[in-house]
């Protein structure tokens, strides 16, 4: 009996281990293989957060112009993530974030099922390249339509990079700017930006967040002073000023703190 008992107890133990080791194989089974990065955007003129309409004129430029803002409409495209072995994104016309800066529901960019592992660097475009999203490929919504150039004006079309808008003092007056970028005639102007972590992200089954820093006076500083006086409005046809802005927007967007 004492034999019996033992045998039985040791053939309980036995079928308890094969389940707990058969349990912990499921579980590494059912592990998140990818996780979400999403990508959020708050924007600054210098230190200061931007703020609409304003009754005075809060913000000055490198050249010295005070202005304040009415409107800022632009895209960003090509969301990458980047570490020593791989590149993941996507290369469609769906990989695009249209900001409305007035509407805080439109900062956000989300990259899906990005593998997990540790990543040292995003990239992602200012405007759109046209080799990959050609005109009137975007979905036809209020705010892609009020993005695209018009095809009696430009011949065969295409979208807007960036609408940004305001008023400021001019000598003995007031004006408007329109601080309009996007392609001219056959060259487009779209630019890449760069963001490399001081620490790495890493993936591992969960989400996490990517957050980017926009400073709007950096527009208007280097490496070309950008006087108000001299672009007010009709920029979109001047190859000079979008070459300009090309420029310029080197240093628009970093990391957040």
């Amino acid at each position: 009996m004492k034999l019996q008992n033992f045998l039985n107890s040791t053939l309980i133990v036995a079928l308890a281990s094969v389940t707990f080791v058969s349990c912990g194989d499921d579980d590494d089974d059912d592990k998140a293989t990818t996780g979400d990065v999403t990508f959020s955007v708050e924007h600054f003129v210098g230190n200061a957060a931007l703020e609409f309409d304003s009754q005075d004129y809060p913000y000055t430029n490198e050249f010295g112009n005070e202005y304040r803002v009415t409107k800022l409409l632009y895209y960003l495209s090509d969301f990458k993530l980047h570490n020593s072995t791989e590149t993941v994104g996507r290369d469609n016309n769906s990989s695009y974030l249209y900001i409305n800066a007035k509407d805080s529901t439109d900062f956000t960019y989300k990259l899906e099922e990005v593998p997990n592992g540790e990543y040292t660097s995003a990239t992602f475009y200012f405007g759109l390249d046209e080799d990959k999203v050609p005109f009137g490929e975007l979905p036809a919504t209020t705010e892609n339509i009020n993005m695209e150039w018009p095809t009696q004006i430009f011949a065969g079309g295409g979208y807007h990079y960036m609408k940004f808008e305001g008023k400021f003092m001019a000598p003995d007056t007031i004006k408007g700017f329109a601080t309009h970028a996007g392609p001219h005639t056959a060259q487009q102007y779209f630019f890449q930006i760069t963001l490399n972590f001081t620490n790495p992200i890493v993936v591992n089954g969960d989400d996490n967040e990517v957050k980017i820093k926009a400073d709007l006076n950096n527009w208007y500083k280097s490496p070309n002073t950008w006087d108000f006086n001299n672009y007010t409005n009709g920029i979109m046809m001047n190859a000079d000023a979008q070459m300009k802005l090309m420029q310029n927007g080197n240093d628009v967007f970093s990391l957040a703190n």
